[in-house]
């Protein structure tokens, strides 16, 4: 993978395009932070009881070291992996909450792991960690303390949300700061809601004040291979409806080198691609950068 010191990247090592397993990467000015490091259960195709975890061998191999992790929340897809990963990666501190913290310390106590270094965030606090500056923002979610994580950088602005809803009166907790949301936009913090074909779904994200909307193409893919022009038809009639709204439009979610040539050529105002699972997986036998470029290829054919 080439890049530069001054490279703005993110790169998911899990959780993006899949259920589970969250592990997000951030590079700037030659420095590393790490957003959740979680693990996936079994499913039907594996044994009930195993856990997935992050490829970590891009951070080893490379002999990259952490600045920092954040933990956006205590769910095992956000932290379940630490304690299996935490002395293979090398000591780094931890940035969290305290239940987040407390929930971690257990985990840790159990692996007889003594030595750790966690540091406490508190909701609305500014931190530096590396070359980032990092400010919580309380969220609502289904366990205590969730948090979204703002990333400022000298070349750009990140929102990084963990798991969320909106729930203006949570049981626990606080409620999330809506005009905190509003004013990330002020700071060229483009807002993309993850949606169906649903129309009525595509014009709440406009009346939620929405750049753009990303098409859940999972019923696209299950269906391709039987009937590609059913398979894209409501999502042609949604594209020309977001931009009848004046919304952007991104996709993702199952596309893969077989089916997105066809979905961008009958799409043709489609803005960006999310693509986690197959480019990971493709990546195993063509690696990582030649995939990139091969899927590249079928968006621009």
């Amino acid at each position: 993978m080439n890049y530069t010191k001054k490279d703005l990247l993110y790169l998911p090592l899990g959780g993006s395009g899949e259920i589970g397993m969250n592990c997000n990467l951030y590079h700037y000015e030659d420095k590393w932070i790490m957003i959740d490091l979680g693990v996936m259960f079994g499913n039907s195709n594996l044994s009930s009881n195993e856990l997935i975890m992050p490829n970590i061998d891009f951070l080893t191999k490379n002999n990259i070291k952490l600045d920092g992790l954040i933990l956006t929340h205590a769910h095992e897809d956000h932290i379940g992996a630490v304690p299996f990963l935490y002395e293979k990666l090398g000591s780094f501190k931890i940035f969290t909450t305290s239940f987040t913290a407390s929930v971690l310390k257990r985990k840790f106590d159990s692996f007889g792991i003594k030595e750790t270094n966690i540091e406490l965030l508190n909701y609305s606090e500014n931190k530096k960690i590396g070359k980032f500056a990092i400010e919580t923002l309380a969220l609502t979610h289904s366990i205590p303390e969730p948090n979204a994580i703002i990333i400022r950088t000298e070349k750009l602005n990140i929102f990084h949300t963990g798991d969320w809803k909106i729930d203006p009166t949570p049981l626990i907790g606080n409620p999330i700061d809506q005009t905190k949301l509003h004013d990330l936009k002020n700071e060229g913090i483009r807002t993309s809601v993850f949606v169906s074909t649903d129309m009525k779904f595509i014009e709440g994200a406009k009346y939620a004040g929405a750049d753009r909307v990303e098409l859940y193409t999972e019923p696209y893919a299950n269906m391709y291979n039987q009937n590609s022009q059913a398979a894209i038809k409501p999502f042609v009639e949604a594209s020309f409806f977001a931009k009848e709204l004046g919304l952007g439009l991104n996709a993702g979610h199952d596309l893969s080198l077989m089916n997105l040539n066809f979905f961008a050529q009958k799409i043709p105002d489609l803005m960006e691609v999310s693509i986690g699972h197959a480019l990971i997986s493709d990546a195993l036998y063509y690696g990582l950068e030649n995939t990139v470029q091969m899927y590249l290829a079928k968006l621009n054919e």
